[in-house]
């Protein structure tokens, strides 16, 4: 039974077309997340600090920005395609999550790659300072 409540909370929050207010850390994710389907170099750099971390899913770790414009670099010339597509974003409180499907062919194996998984950021400033990723296959 739907009460009074929680058909205006359904009204307020879900069926009207209200503006969404992003905090400063979904408002990076985003831009991140942009600049990399665009594969955008120099963009996706922007959004890193300078010392900042990456921890992938099987633990590799790529630390400061010559490591990290290597590994994206990298990762633009394997998969030509790359895409992530966010499912779910949250942030406030200098972190943030991210659910995202990323999609690819593997250029050199003609190779479709799809990776379901959740990337937690942490941010110093207007940058992230690390982000540690759970994508796994699906």
């Amino acid at each position: 039974m739907v009460t009074p409540g929680m058909l205006q909370y359904l009204q307020d929050n879900l069926l009207g077309e209200k503006e969404t207010v992003m905090s400063k850390e979904t408002t990076l994710i985003k831009r991140y997340f942009d600049a990399f389907n665009r594969h955008d170099l120099e963009e996706v750099m922007t959004c890193f600090a300078d010392d900042a971390l990456i921890t992938g899913a099987y633990g590799k770790r790529i630390e400061g920005a010559a490591a990290i414009r290597e590994y994206y670099a990298a990762a633009f010339a394997t998969f030509h395609d790359a895409k992530c597509t966010i499912r779910t974003l949250v942030g406030d409180n200098s972190a943030g999550a991210v659910e995202s499907l990323f999609t690819g062919t593997r250029a050199d194996k003609d190779q479709p790659i799809n990776l379901m998984g959740v990337e937690i950021l942490e941010l110093r400033g207007n940058k992230s300072s690390e982000l540690r990723d759970y994508h796994t296959p699906t």
